[in-house]
């Protein structure tokens, strides 16, 4: 075996001993990778969120990039050594498919990348509700006004309004289209309550709907003068009906009194008496025994008594002369 030289061993014992430290692509594992990425966005404002990555010791940053999805060439976009977990990229995204990755960092420690994606804002955002909606009435019109979710952004002017309108009998829901934040609504029907919803529409992406804002519509000066001359008229028509039927009683007031009369009438126990023959025969002739006996003086002779009850008792008439001699 060849023997080596003290110089080669003393060489090949540092080289052994000696390991090259981590680089500072290398110390990325020491970070954890973010985690939870999402994207969100609304009338074209466009947040990139992740979950908080905890680190070694100290304060971590983020790094944000994106890139075109037809492209290698990854940029920085206006998140850079940020502490917050989440970044607003505005620029360049409306047209474009892209796709952006976000890693931690902290000192000469950096996290792998985390990505997502592709996004396009003209396709991915959420158009909200219209706001400020108000709807004012004037006799029978009504005037819807809001404002749009795109205010003072360049796709403002490219919205268009769908308008849903139904009346309070929950009949007619019509829905109209117009590029303006105002429209009247004429010749609707009088007092009635009229609601509206309104919808943005930006190319084929359509908005959420607001909610309902109702107003109710007022009378015509027309329709008031109608109303004015019914009621007068119908006082007038009441006064002069009222003259006549007092001219008419004063006129025929007997007659209408002898009408208004009511009608004598024999009593119904009386009138059954006056159908039963028998009835009528002994009240006949107690009637006349009695004017009889008004006239006749009291006998006290008992004999003449007994003659007149069999007298009355046959039917016969009794002779008052005869009755006088006796006396």
């Amino acid at each position: 075996m060849r023997r080596l030289s003290l110089p080669l061993l003393c060489l090949s014992s540092a080289l052994i001993v000696w390991r090259p430290g981590p680089t500072a692509g290398e110390s990325s594992v020491f970070l954890p990778a973010p985690q939870n990425i999402t994207i969100e966005s609304r009338n074209f404002v466009n947040v990139l969120r992740w979950s908080p990555v905890k680190g070694v010791n100290g304060t971590v940053s983020y790094h944000v990039e994106q890139r075109v999805v037809s492209s290698e060439h990854w940029e920085e976009v206006n998140c850079t050594n940020i502490s917050k977990p989440e970044c607003n990229f505005d620029h360049g995204m409306e047209v474009s498919r892209n796709l952006l990755r976000v890693r931690a960092e902290q000192g000469g420690l950096k996290s792998n990348w985390s990505q997502v994606g592709p996004f396009q804002a003209k396709t991915d955002t959420i158009l909200g509700p219209p706001w400020g909606i108000n709807v004012t009435s004037e006799a029978n019109t009504l005037t819807l006004s809001f404002r749009s979710p795109l205010e003072h952004t360049k796709y403002d002017s490219d919205l268009v309004y769908i308008i849903h309108q139904w009346d309070e009998s929950l009949s007619g829901n019509i829905s109209s289209e117009t590029k303006n934040t105002a429209k009247k609504f004429k010749n609707l029907k009088e007092a009635t309550q009229y609601c509206f919803q309104v919808q943005a529409m930006f190319e084929n992406i359509k908005g959420e709907i607001s909610g309902p804002h109702c107003n109710k519509t007022a009378t015509t000066e027309r329709t008031r003068n109608i109303y004015i001359a019914a009621i007068f008229g119908v006082l007038m028509f009441t006064i002069l009906a009222t003259f006549l039927c007092l001219c008419v009683i004063q006129k025929y007031k007997s007659t209408i009194k002898y009408f208004w009369q009511p009608r004598l009438r024999i009593p119904s126990h009386y009138e059954e008496d006056l159908q039963n023959a028998q009835v009528v025969a002994e009240y006949t002739f107690w009637n006349c025994a009695e004017e009889h006996w008004d006239i006749v003086s009291v006998i006290s002779n008992t004999s003449q008594n007994q003659t007149l009850r069999d007298s009355f008792a046959s039917g016969n008439q009794v002779d008052v002369s005869n009755l006088n001699e006796h006396r």
